[in-house]
């Protein structure tokens, strides 16, 4: 026989501390119903076991990739319905893989546009080309 052992429960400041999360952050997603079943205190503080540290981890990866909280609740509440909702609940991911595809391509691109400006400083400092640094002087067509 299996000895079932007990769960631990974390209180706000260590879930904060856990996940580089903020009060804020934290309340704001449990009370928007991002956690399933948040257990209370006998002061009615929030109490949070390792399911509802899953939960707030998936809601922050999924903020991060730029889904609102309405979006993240929609997809939550999808999982919670389980298999039936696999198919929706690709396409939520695979949009979200899209739109991070894109902003990718444009960080990259800006990245691009900061060496060619960096490398441009060195030359200006080294005295190998003049001053043109101000944004008046920039080549638009090297910002797009």
């Amino acid at each position: 026989m299996r000895k079932k052992l007990a769960k631990i429960l974390y209180k706000m400041k260590d879930v904060t501390q856990l996940l580089n999360m903020t009060v804020y952050t934290v309340r704001h997603y449990t009370d928007s119903g991002l956690v399933p079943n948040v257990k209370r205190d006998e002061n009615g503080n929030r109490l949070f076991d390792e399911t509802a540290l899953n939960w707030l981890k998936a809601a922050q990866f999924l903020r991060g990739c730029g889904l609102s909280v309405a979006e993240v609740h929609h997809y939550f509440t999808l999982c919670q319905r389980g298999p039936a909702t696999i198919q929706e609940r690709a396409a939520i991911i695979q949009a979200a893989q899209a739109a991070t595809t894109r902003r990718l391509a444009a960080l990259q691109q800006q990245v691009a546009v900061l060496d060619d400006r960096a490398q441009h400083y060195q030359a200006i400092i080294a005295g190998t080309t003049q001053d043109d640094s101000n944004p008046e002087d920039w080549d638009p067509r090297k910002l797009c």
